[in-house]
């Protein structure tokens, strides 16, 4: 298993964000309007930012704060606590309901209210493509396990409400 360069992993899940996004993403009334890498947040960048609304009036507000981590994601969330602790600044920042942390393979999502992670694994399909070589593998990233994911999400902030 390939160690993906953090840059090519964060780039790829743009790209299957944005496009998903793009093809009207709504789920229980939640409309997810942009996704934006990069995003500045007092002289700092959060990797990526996902946009939602929940009606046609109100403007869009930042929502989910995404942070890939560089190389693995041990199990132990307090082993990834620099990146968590950046994640959890940023969405502070933004007032973003929920922070999320990655490694393109493992992922760990956080509710800002109180701090609850929920992991999930199994984001990469078909994780290594024959006849290219590692160091220019790209992560197959699964959308459907995605999408999945930011309906577990939605559900806990609708449910929350």
């Amino acid at each position: 298993m390939p160690k993906w360069k953090e840059d090519i992993a964060h780039f790829e899940l743009y790209r299957i964000l944005k496009n998903r996004i793009l093809e009207n993403l709504e789920y229980r009334g939640i409309e997810f309007c942009d996704v934006i890498p990069e995003y500045n947040i007092k002289n700092e960048r959060a990797d990526l930012v996902i946009f939602f609304k929940t009606n046609s009036i109100e403007p869009q507000k930042p929502f989910i704060v995404i942070e890939v981590k560089r190389g693995k994601m041990n199990r132990n969330p307090a082993s990834n606590n620099r990146t968590v602790e950046q994640a959890k600044k940023y969405a502070t920042a933004l007032d973003a309901p929920y922070y999320i942390i990655t490694d393109a393979e493992k992922i760990s999502w956080f509710k800002l209210s109180n701090n609850k992670m929920t992991a999930s694994e199994g984001l990469i399909t078909n994780k290594i493509r024959p006849g290219i070589p590692t160091e220019k593998q790209v992560p197959n990233v699964s959308i459907e396990k995605w999408i999945e994911i930011l309906k577990e999400i939605v559900s806990d902030y609708q449910d929350g409400k």
